[in-house]
């Protein structure tokens, strides 16, 4: 829209290498970092973003009597095989731990999650799934790791 050439770059050129990130000490170029792995103690990992169809954003989840009338627990949601291996049946009270934390809920018994993976909605008060994350942060976006965390899941 402006009459200047170039992009709005440092350079004014297309950068296939950041200028403005190695200017700051950071690579100029995405790098992978190898992520959370299972371990023995904790063989599962966790998804905690999932979201079911009623609910977009879940912060004000406990303050809204309508919400709780369609989801009055919070859940997590488990593969069969993961389920029987650790004895839970749909609905059963359970623990989930991290090296972090760890928090109550119940078990959503699903073929929907993948074996190996258990998922679980934020937002909720007496159930925060941010308790059991890490609080280390994306240096350059400042995102948390909110999707490759290892956990266990135990029946309460």
């Amino acid at each position: 829209p402006s009459e200047e050439l170039g992009f709005p770059t440092p350079t004014g050129k297309l950068e296939a290498i950041s200028t403005r990130l190695t200017k700051h000490g950071y690579p100029g170029l995405p790098e992978y970092k190898e992520p959370y792995q299972p371990t023995s103690e904790y063989p599962l990992l966790i998804i905690s973003g999932t979201r079911r169809a009623h609910i977009t954003h879940s912060k004000t989840r406990d303050h809204t009597p309508w919400l709780l009338e369609l989801e009055s627990l919070p859940y997590v949601d488990i593969n069969p095989a993961d389920a029987a291996d650790r004895g839970l049946n749909h609905g059963d009270p359970l623990t989930l731990k991290s090296q972090w934390g760890q928090i109550n809920a119940y078990a959503n018994v699903t073929n929907l999650q993948p074996k190996g993976i258990v998922g679980m909605m934020h937002g909720w008060v007496n159930a925060n799934v941010n308790l059991i994350m890490p609080r280390a942060y994306d240096p350059v976006s400042g995102y948390p790791s909110l999707k490759e965390i290892a956990v266990q899941v135990s029946k309460r």
